[in-house]
């Protein structure tokens, strides 16, 4: 079951990051930033 945690540690992580972009470099793509439902 270790692989499940894992991979719900790595897709939570990858989500952070995404936001984390996306709320630095949104306005020089005019994206703004991203609603949490996202």
């Amino acid at each position: 079951q270790n692989w499940q945690i894992l991979i719900t540690l790595s897709a939570a992580r990858v989500e952070v990051f995404r936001r984390h972009f996306l709320n630095q470099f949104g306005h020089h793509l005019k994206i703004g930033p991203v609603p949490i439902s996202a």
